[in-house]
Formats: structure tokens, sequence, C-alpha cells
């Protein structure tokens, strides 16, 4: 039996117009596929032709009890896509949102540990590692997290700065980056004032 080959253009066309689950189920089909799909360049393409953007609504219960997530497509109705179950708890009853990029979700449960990276449409979240500056190293301390895509690199990143206190003074600071392709925590030289927000 023979193959028959579909142009790499035409797959490229064809996948740049489904939604994302039906392109996750895409690439258990072939190697081929799964390659093209998992293609930064590819990635990029998809994102910037998605003609039917989603909306992230957050709804917190009295109390902060609960948070409760669901996606809804950007119309004048904010029509229901689905409703969501965060796959993780906060210590806190509710995460703060750092930042949103490319349908990738950025969760702080009050700027302690840990941090999450979710991607609610197809429900799959990454728990960053613990920064090596923490309440047990160093002591007193104030967290401003940052959350972006780095175009240059292709690739998500989380800052983290972190003022250290001494008897209710800052003395210094510390400045992390966490990359999503590494998975790692690197530290990187601080420069000028104190930062209060991010």
């Amino acid at each position: 039996m023979s193959e028959e080959y579909t142009p790499q253009e035409v797959l490229t066309e064809i996948f740049t117009r489904l939604p994302i689950k039906s392109l996750l189920r895409c690439t258990s089909v072939c190697k081929s596929w799964y390659s093209l799909i998992k293609n930064p360049s590819f990635i990029t393409t998809h994102l910037n032709s998605n003609t039917s953007p989603l909306l992230l609504l957050r709804h917190c219960t009295e109390n902060y009890e609960e948070d409760r997530y669901s996606l809804h497509f950007d119309n004048d109705t904010l029509d229901l896509y689905s409703k969501l179950d965060c796959p993780f708890k906060s210590f806190t009853g509710y995460f703060k949102i750092v930042g949103y990029c490319h349908g990738l979700l950025c969760l702080s449960d009050c700027h302690i540990e840990p941090t999450f990276l979710w991607n609610p449409s197809i429900r799959v979240y990454v728990t960053l590692p613990k920064p090596s500056v923490t309440f047990g190293s160093h002591g007193p301390h104030t967290v401003v997290l940052g959350f972006g895509f780095d175009s240059l690199t292709n690739d998500y990143k989380v800052v983290r700065i972190v003022s250290i206190d001494s008897n209710g003074v800052r003395y210094s600071q510390e400045v992390e980056v966490y990359t999503l392709s590494t998975g790692a925590w690197r530290g990187i030289r601080a420069s000028g004032s104190s930062v209060s927000c991010l």
C-alpha cells in the first residue's frame, strides 16, 4: 500500500485554521505532523492567524474561598466556550493573575511559591521550580512578578524581582528569570532603584 503525500504548505494552511484542541489531536497522527505542529515557526503562524480569540473569565466566590474559571468567545454575547476546573489549589484561596500571553496564563499565590504557567484551553500546566531567593534562604522580602513572551528567543519567561528587607529597610534586590524552554530559574545582575510594581 502506498502513502499519499500532502505538501507541507497545504498541511500548514489546514492546520492554522484548526482550533487548538483539534490541532493537539493531530500531533498523535504521525511523526511528521507532530514535528510540523510543534515547530516554533508554525506555532507563531497559528497564534497570529487565530480569528476567534477567547476570553478567560474568573469568578471569585464570596470571601475568596474558591476561584472559578471559564473560557468565552470574544463576541457581543460572550458565548461560553468551556468551563474550566483549576488543576491546582491556592493556599490563600485565590490566585493573582501575573500575566497572560498567547493563551498561556501565569498565576501566583500572592507571590509565594509555587507559581504556575497554565494553558486552560488544553488543560496543561507547569509548576515552576522553587526559586533560589526564598524566605528560608534570605529572610523577609518583597516579590514582584512579571510574565511575557521573548520574541528573540521564541520563549516564555517569568521575571521575579525580590527586594530583601533588613529591619524594615530594603537593602538589596535579586532578580531571577524563569525560562519555559529550560524549566529553570537563573539569576541576573540587578541595577537601579527599587521596583514596586511590574
